[in-house]
């Protein structure tokens, strides 16, 4: 089916996210907040590639990348439950949690 629009690779999307960002109208699709710095976007894939999501347009939305890291192939709404149950919406607060695992892992 053609729409009649063309759809937009990866980096496109992402130059156009970072254009965004500028004008302070980019949110994290996963924790709903404002992206506030272009260092912080990442392309985040509906259906992670891991489990055969593709950089089609319609699998690629815009996200912190700590939200990203955090998420990684967790389904989105576990994923947004969790940081308002757990965490009371703080993503910082759950990856200090994570990352003091990862450190406990490593001794």
């Amino acid at each position: 089916m053609n729409t009649g629009k063309e759809m937009k690779t990866k980096n496109e999307l992402k130059k156009e996210w970072h254009k965004r960002c500028r004008e302070k109208t980019l949110f994290c699709w996963l924790c709903g907040q404002l992206i506030l710095k272009e260092s912080e976007i990442s392309v985040d894939h509906v259906v992670p590639q891991s489990q055969g999501g593709t950089n089609i347009e319609t699998n690629l939305q815009p996200a912190h990348t700590l939200c990203n890291n955090i998420r990684d192939i967790m389904e989105p709404d576990m994923f947004r439950n969790i940081l308002q149950k757990e965490y009371n919406g703080d993503i910082c607060a759950w990856w200090k949690v994570i990352h003091e695992k990862h450190l406990q892992r490593e001794k």
